[in-house]
Formats: structure tokens, sequence, C-alpha cells
């Protein structure tokens, strides 16, 4: 009988250990970018794009310099092709539930896309070694103008 109850205790023991380092495995610290946001500002003639990156991990994001790159295309209707209009490769960290932004503001554009007042835009995200990093959102697109003609 006492037998019985002391394989009965551990057998309970066991699981509880099991249960405990599975919950723990299902908690471990992750790094997760995503493309959080692609703004586009335009007053008169002048332009503003701002790509936001954020870091919904609940780890810090480092030694992103050279790996990480974020990337703004505009697609050219006439040829249904994207063209890069930037690439930033200078972030290095991203703090677990914080985000960073680029922004491309262009002196003077030669782009017809974006002469034309209409036109659409994408912001990409690249790793070149994934390791442990998750991607949840690697693009995001933007039209100009917006929905009822209003900027987005």
């Amino acid at each position: 009988m006492k037998r019985i109850l002391i394989s009965i205790l551990l057998c309970a023991l066991l699981q509880s250990f099991f249960q405990f380092t599975s919950a723990c495995a299902a908690e471990q610290a992750s790094v997760n970018l995503a493309i959080s946001d692609l703004i586009i500002r335009k007053q008169g003639s002048q332009v503003d794009f701002r790509v936001i990156v954020g870091n919904i991990g609940n780890a810090d994001a480092e030694n992103l310099m050279g790996n990480l790159s974020v990337a703004l295309f505009v697609f050219d209707r006439s040829n249904g092709k994207w063209h890069e209009l930037k690439r930033w490769s200078d972030i290095d960290r991203i703090a677990a539930g914080e985000k960073v932004a680029r922004d491309y503001l262009p002196v003077v554009t030669k782009n017809p896309q974006i002469l034309s007042g209409k036109f659409t835009l994408q912001a990409a995200i690249e790793l070149k070694y994934a390791g442990a990093v998750k991607i949840s959102k690697e693009s995001l697109e933007r039209s100009y103008p917006g929905k009822n003609g209003k900027n987005p």
C-alpha cells in the first residue's frame, strides 16, 4: 500500500514538473518584428514618407546592423513593377514593445508616380539571417490619396 501511495505521489510530482517546464518553454523570450505603419504626408509640393517598424515580441532585438534592412518602394502603374525609393540598414536595436521610425523626405522627386499625385507605396523589412527573429508582418502598402481622396 505504501509503495502504491509513493508511486502516485511521484507520478503527480513528475506531471506537475512537466507541465511547469512546458509552460516555461511557451513563455520563452522572443523577438518579433513587424511593419507597424507607413505614413504618407503631402502638403503642396512637399512629401514625407515615414516607415515604422516595431518589435512586438517580449525580448530586445539586438545586433541588427547589417542584418535588418527596411525598404520603401513605389509602384509603377505603367509597367506593373515596384521601384525602390530608399533602403535603410542603420537599425541596430529595437527594444521589446518599442518602435523605430525612418523618414524619407525627397527634396526633389523625379519619380513620375509621386509627381502625378496618385501613387502606391510599400514598406518592407528583410533579414539576411533570421536566426531566432520572427517577422510577423514583413510588408505594408498604402495608396495616396487614401479612401475618399483623403490623405491616409
